[in-house]
């Protein structure tokens, strides 16, 4: 039998796949269950993560586990890129340029594939990133 298989978890290890320069690690991603638009969503506490795991498990059977972090060490970031027929996320970049402030930017993979025009997708990344009081946002495209 085979099965579909979206979604991309990452390993135990921090590899370098898995770990950024910037500090950011990307913990899980999925094809399925974003939002509709682009948005960021800073989660402090494995509360507030499990309710972003409850809307996306509404569409899906079997839902998605969420993964335990550690909100001690650790602040967490969901990065949805809204509809989409892109099956690979961009690539996020923090950029601590400001005091009170912390800027994600962009990259896009050089090759990115299309799903088709009919497909839909609405993707997501969970990313870890060490603890901070700073506010997180989405650099604005120049």
């Amino acid at each position: 039998m085979n099965a579909c298989k979206s979604q991309k978890t990452g390993g135990d290890d921090a590899s370098s796949n898995n770990q950024q320069e910037n500090g950011l690690t990307l913990v899980m991603s999925d094809l399925y269950g974003g939002a509709d638009t682009e948005l960021i969503e800073v989660i402090r506490s494995q509360k507030a993560l499990d309710k972003f795991f409850v809307q996306v498990n509404k569409t899906r059977k079997p839902g998605i586990k969420p993964p335990i972090i550690d909100f001690v060490k650790n602040t967490a970031i969901i990065y949805c890129s809204g509809k989409t027929n892109k099956t690979e996320l961009p690539q996020l970049i923090a950029e601590d340029n400001q005091d009170e402030k912390i800027y994600l930017s962009k990259k896009m993979p050089e090759s990115v594939e299309s799903q088709g025009e009919k497909a839909v997708l609405m993707p997501f990344g969970l990313y870890i990133m060490p603890l901070t009081d700073k506010e997180v946002l989405l650099q604005p495209e120049s």
